[in-house]
């Protein structure tokens, strides 16, 4: 179950074990920032860079990476299908 929470700048967002907290700017319905902490994977922030966000990822290993990766596309798309 997919469960999305968007409040003044803030989000939630959560899909089976995966929990991600965060915060966001809009303008005119599409994100121009975003970061937030995925559980115990890492950490992520994003801007507006032309048309796509440019993501810097900060996973707590390497070998948590991917799965970081994962975890923030999943919660980035389903922040964008919300607005």
């Amino acid at each position: 179950m997919t469960k999305i929470t968007l409040n003044s700048g803030s989000f939630q967002y959560e899909e089976g074990t995966v929990k991600v907290n965060g915060s966001l700017t809009v303008n005119e319905k599409k994100i121009q920032n975003i970061n937030g902490q995925v559980d115990t994977l890492g950490s992520f922030d994003a801007f507006k860079n032309g048309e796509d966000l440019k993501f810097n990822l900060h996973p707590v290993s390497i070998d948590k990476a991917a799965t970081l990766a994962e975890a923030v596309q999943a919660a980035v798309a389903a922040v964008e299908g919300q607005l």
